[in-house]
């Protein structure tokens, strides 16, 4: 029950955060998102199914690690000092430093190629582009074709 509560204010702060840097998000892209886009019923099926998943992997794994451990051992501080511990341990910080890593290499990754975007010579002229609008995208539908 604890995970439950837990993915669903981790979902309720994404809901947030999502509706906050949308217009930030279209403002950097250029491309206008509509959020009813968003809400169909494939969304809401997968958004259930990713609930549920998450909610079941965050509450059984920590239930079988638990189950590997003597619990009056752990508790009298037995358990820190042996190797089973330290290993524990290590391997835990390992992947939480691993994993951190990781998702600040994609970061930087992701940022360099946003500057790369918006500050590079597109070596077009902007007067002479034809442009074709997509009406699924754009709401006003007499601005879907424009030539210049």
């Amino acid at each position: 029950m604890e995970y439950f509560c837990i993915t669903i204010l981790a979902a309720a702060i994404a809901g947030v955060l999502f509706v906050s840097i949308l217009p930030h998000f279209t403002y950097l892209t250029g491309i206008p998102l509509d959020t009813p886009e968003f809400f169909t019923h494939r969304i809401w099926i997968a958004g259930g199914w990713l609930f549920l998943v998450g909610t079941i992997i965050a509450g059984i794994y920590p239930a079988l690690f638990l189950l590997r451990i003597n619990p009056i051992a752990a508790l009298k501080g037995k358990f820190s000092g042996t190797k089973r511990g330290v290993l524990t341990r290590q391997s835990l910080i390992i992947i939480q430093f691993t994993s951190s890593m990781v998702l600040v290499a994609f970061l930087l990754v992701i940022d360099s190629q946003l500057d790369y975007m918006r500050l590079t010579n597109k070596k077009i002229d902007i007067e002479n582009v034809i442009t074709v609008r997509n009406p699924f995208v754009y709401a006003n539908d007499d601005d879907s074709v424009q030539f210049r």
